[in-house]
């Protein structure tokens, strides 16, 4: 997660953060946790014009407002979510399976640049979250709430809105990479091509397994491998991969059914 606590409320930091979230040494991605100006925006109902002045849609980029406050101290919300969040990931194998929604976060009050006390209530969280801003609640202990990238809710595909989707995408990608990495310069051969789907259709299984992806797998098309391209050392797989939503919305529906009091009372 790429952070800049005290910056990044700037629109032209926030900028090049999410600008270094791709091609991180040429190959590798990530995500940056971004403050939205609490001096400027000072009311929840102005997030949405606020995140459109700034213009922060990158599907790499978490947005949090407003800031947070422990023991008289006042701290950026992107310093305080980054550590949640990989605390979260630590609590899950290192595998960011969980979404950093609706985890508790060690803090006494959420406030603004000059210290004035910010009180949501469940109903104006969600309309921040429906900007793709997360916030921060008092529920049974501070915690910070959202699922939702800034690409939301302008993208609305899986894997850019939701932060858990996302980052799973990142980390899945960065891993593959990171595994079969010295295998580059290998002879193009069968032995070459089936040990890398032998060894990550293993490892797609073992996610399915502990619940951390809903399935997964990799396959060699001969079809996406002409001769051209292979004589010109290139090689292509494809892995077909889904992620675990989170479960932004749990509704019951409650009925009051008379007849159960006529049941118990012994009435036909």
């Amino acid at each position: 997660i790429i952070l800049a606590p005290g910056w990044s409320q700037k629109a032209a930091v926030a900028a090049v953060m999410c600008a270094k979230t791709e091609g991180i040494n040429g190959v590798f991605t990530c995500e940056a946790a971004i403050d939205l100006d609490t001096s400027k925006t000072k009311v929840y109902t102005k997030l949405e014009e606020a995140k459109k002045t700034d213009a922060i849609t990158n599907r790499h980029a978490i947005l949090l407002w407003p800031k947070l406050r422990l023991d008289g101290k006042v701290y950026a919300f992107s310093a305080v979510w980054a550590a949640m969040t990989a605390y979260t990931d630590a609590q899950n194998n290192d595998v960011p399976v969980k979404s950093p929604s609706n985890e508790l976060i060690n803090m006494s009050a959420a406030v603004l640049e000059d210290g004035t006390e910010v009180l949501l209530d469940t109903s104006m969280a969600e309309v921040v979250n429906a900007c793709g801003i997360v916030t921060a609640i008092n529920d049974g202990g501070w915690r910070a709430w959202g699922n939702n990238t800034a690409a939301y809710p302008s993208i609305t595909d899986p894997k850019d809105r939701w932060i858990c989707c996302r980052r799973m995408m990142s980390w899945y990608r960065n891993r593959f990479i990171i595994t079969f990495k010295d295998k580059v310069d290998d002879p193009t051969n069968y032995r070459l091509i089936e040990a890398i789907l032998d060894a990550e259709n293993l490892y797609l299984n073992s996610l399915t397994q502990t619940g951390d992806i809903a399935g997964g797998s990799i396959s060699f098309n001969e079809n996406d491998n002409p001769i051209e391209t292979i004589l010109n050392g290139s090689i292509l797989f494809k892995t077909k991969i889904a992620f675990w939503t989170p479960a932004e919305y749990i509704t019951n529906e409650i009925e009051f059914d008379p007849t159960i009091i006529q049941n118990a009372l012994g009435g036909e």
